[in-house]
């Protein structure tokens, strides 16, 4: 077990006022069994109107309004993370995992997808998870990881035909090739040790083997070829990239934004 602290900061500046500003931040990482969140300290600015709920995924969402003139936008989320616990398996009924069977339209896949799925051997491997790592081998061997040749509108398809990518493309690819294994899969957000941003990784449900009705999830970080473990901390998770943004927002006038993004994390105690 690892004890972590985390800083997430990202400020936006405006070129004119902003109004009627409404935004939805999922950017706190929540206690489980994997991980346990201590010193959490989260600052916004503006504040005047803030709330927190939960999406339908389960993630912690802060809900806000600044409805005054302002041209900066920014917020802080602060704690200390202790990773590595695995004090049990969360067992969930498979039932409630099925929409994460069917691909959406970032993962579903075209001619590149099926081709690269067509080469691929399973042999004798028969559980999610043993398919699961011959998917990660063979996209380790093939895909390369290389930064600004793809964007935030990127498909699976599409960025398994350039060939090359970042995280959240990695996580893409393997969401639909596990879902074309019939293996359910989602998307996750989170921080990753020595990273400088956040980071995109993909859990996997794998069914119980003495009780089919229920199973539990597995981390997997493809753009790494390894098992999420202690140097990760997980924010949340969907079907993809649009169900885990970190920040969305509308409002009015605002002219161009100018967006910085800063992470830190690192081992709080050797």
């Amino acid at each position: 077990m690892k004890q972590l602290y985390f800083h997430y900061h990202m400020d936006i500046m405006f070129d004119d006022d902003v109004q009627n500003h409404h935004f939805t931040l999922k950017c706190i990482p929540l206690s489980d069994t994997n991980q346990k969140i201590e010193n959490l300290k989260v600052d916004v600015y503006p504040n005047q109107y803030l709330s927190e709920s939960n999406d339908s995924f389960h993630n912690a969402c802060i809900m806000g309004h600044a409805p005054e003139a302002h041209q900066k936008f920014y917020f802080d989320v602060i704690g200390t993370a202790y990773t590595g616990r695995n004090e049990a398996r969360i067992y969930e009924d498979v039932y409630k995992v099925g929409f994460y069977k069917y691909p959406t339209n970032i993962t579903k896949p075209g001619h590149a997808l099926q081709t690269f799925f067509a080469s691929l051997q399973f042999g004798k491997r028969s559980t999610n998870f043993q398919k699961a790592m011959i998917i990660m081998e063979q996209l380790q061997k093939s895909y390369e990881y290389k930064k600004d040749v793809t964007n935030i509108t990127t498909t699976a398809e599409q960025a398994m035909s350039l060939g090359c990518g970042v995280c959240q493309d990695y996580a893409h690819i393997f969401i639909a090739l596990c879902k074309m294994a019939g293996i359910p899969a989602r998307y996750v957000v989170g921080l990753l040790v020595g990273e400088g941003y956040s980071h995109a990784w993909v859990e996997i449900f794998e069914v119980d083997e003495n009780c089919q009705d229920v199973g539990y999830w597995i981390g997997i970080d493809p753009t790494n070829n390894i098992l999420v473990h202690e140097d990760h901390i997980k924010i949340s998770n969907g079907r993809d990239y649009l169900d885990c943004i970190i920040n969305q927002g509308a409002f009015l006038g605002g002219g161009t934004q100018h967006q910085t993004i800063s992470v830190i994390v690192y081992e709080a105690y050797k």
